[in-house]
């Protein structure tokens, strides 16, 4: 059996309206050396079925059935066995462009990178589409070091570029690398790592990506104790800048986490779990009150504030409803 290129790796749990549409999108791709891993995450409906029927009429199609284990468990299975030099993930219930890994070999083969990153567009099921540059700065179609990547980049505008569907990597990145079991924010976990492995990262910005926007996916849940893991995934990036010197990207990190920890404190007043899970990162993250120079996004009444709640937050709050309340007198 030749080897092929590229492994594609598809989890699949509970889409089967949109599994067709997916596979099919990868199946006729313009660039044709690939395999596509089909991870059947212990699907209850008609998922693995299609799966092993796929399998049937393409060669190419391998799949796994395995017991849930979410999405990045599946993920991670589809990597254990993956055979290619690069590899390229696709979310179940999103669809690709025609061309899209071709466009992103042929960029990596020229720039001789470790990744190529792509634009994606947002869509409804109600045909509405939302095309990402809408909402973040446009980047440059060119190739970019690691540092001018973190720099013009990702600091400024982190959604296309934390991603990980719409990327092809060199599979050398993932040699030791998985992504966090029964994590959510998955992506934001582990894009520091892989960022901080390329030499070379090419930028591509033909929207080339079909994000889905659907109710009951995991992105469009309420609420809950499990968006907090982006709390974990900050204060991981925080300690993985801090230890390599990338101080700009550290400073970005510390604003982010601060600002998060600001908006979760809304919610931990009124749900106990939450409440315990915020505390939780409350606690790790008192290394913010030490941090001196990575305040831009906060005034200087924001930074005393964010640093007091850190430390004691039930003050904090009173404190700070005192002053807001003396402000508008």
């Amino acid at each position: 059996m030749n080897t092929p290129q590229i492994s594609v790796i598809v989890p699949i749990y509970k889409v089967e309206k949109y599994l067709k549409e997916c596979v099919d999108s990868i199946l006729s791709q313009t660039y044709q050396n690939f395999e596509l891993i089909l991870v059947d995450d212990g699907s209850p409906d008609s998922c693995p079925a299609m799966c092993d029927e796929f399998a049937k009429q393409d060669s190419r199609v391998v799949v796994i059935h395995k017991e849930n284990g979410g999405l990045s468990d599946a993920r991670n299975a589809g990597l254990d066995i993956a055979r290619g030099e690069y590899i390229g993930f696709v979310d179940s219930d999103d669809y690709i462009a025609p061309t899209m890994y071709e466009v992103l070999m042929k960029r990596i083969v020229s720039d001789k990178s470790d990744l190529a990153v792509c634009e994606y567009v947002r869509v409804y099921d109600s045909g509405e589409q939302l095309k990402n540059k809408q909402w973040h700065q446009k980047a440059h179609n060119k190739c970019y070091t690691s540092n001018e990547f973190i720099a013009d980049l990702f600091i400024h505008n982190s959604g296309a570029y934390v991603v990980t569907v719409n990327k092809l990597y060199n599979r050398e990145i993932f040699r030791t690398l998985r992504f966090p079991f029964g994590k959510q924010h998955e992506d934001e976990f582990i894009i520091h790592h892989v960022i901080a492995q390329c030499k070379k990262i090419s930028y591509i910005e033909d929207e080339l990506y079909y994000y889905r926007q659907r109710e009951g996916s995991i992105m469009s849940r309420k609420f809950d104790v499990r968006k907090l893991d982006y709390g974990d995934a900050l204060i991981n990036r925080y300690h993985f800048t801090k230890r390599n010197k990338y101080e700009e990207w550290k400073n970005d990190t510390v604003c982010r986490l601060s600002s998060q920890l600001e908006k979760w404190n809304i919610y931990a007043k009124d749900n106990i779990e939450i409440r315990k899970k915020y505390n939780e990162l409350r606690r790790k993250s008192l290394f913010l009150v030490f941090e001196k120079n990575s305040w831009s996004w906060y005034n200087r009444h924001g930074r005393l504030y964010m640093k007091f709640q850190l430390l004691m937050p039930k003050l904090a709050d009173s404190t700070n409803k005192l002053y807001n309340k003396i402000r508008k007198r």
